[in-house]
């Protein structure tokens, strides 16, 4: 589960998520904001797969866009045994 806060969300805006693990991508959605907003929450993430998750490194990044233009981005990272 990766989820990030804003400010100052406008109709339209893109909020992505985008979950990479040892082996490539895992998940990845675009979320499109249909009012203003001065506070926002957006999550995404999958259940563990049977057996649990491979071990490795898994890289997390939420950007928040208007326009096409970048306003914001948080990245994390994790690393599994």
């Amino acid at each position: 589960m990766l989820w990030g806060l804003a400010f100052g969300a406008q109709p339209g805006d893109v909020v992505s998520i985008e979950i990479n693990g040892p082996l490539g991508p895992i998940f990845q959605t675009d979320d499109v904001l249909d009012r203003k907003q001065a506070l926002f929450m957006r999550a995404g993430g999958l259940n563990p797969p049977d057996g649990g998750w491979r071990s490795g490194t898994y890289a997390g990044l939420i950007t928040h866009s208007r326009d096409g233009v970048e306003l914001d981005r948080q990245t994390a990272q994790i690393s599994l045994p």
